[in-house]
């Protein structure tokens, strides 16, 4: 089992990474107002 968590935490952090990514792409395409 913490071999199982161990490998949703990595996925967890990769996740994060395209989010983030994917987050920036589109604020660059057309910035929104808060």
């Amino acid at each position: 089992m913490g071999s199982g968590l161990r490998i949703t935490g990595s996925d967890l952090r990769e996740k994060a990474r395209c989010v983030l990514r994917n987050s920036r792409k589109r604020v660059a395409d057309r910035p929104h107002r808060l």
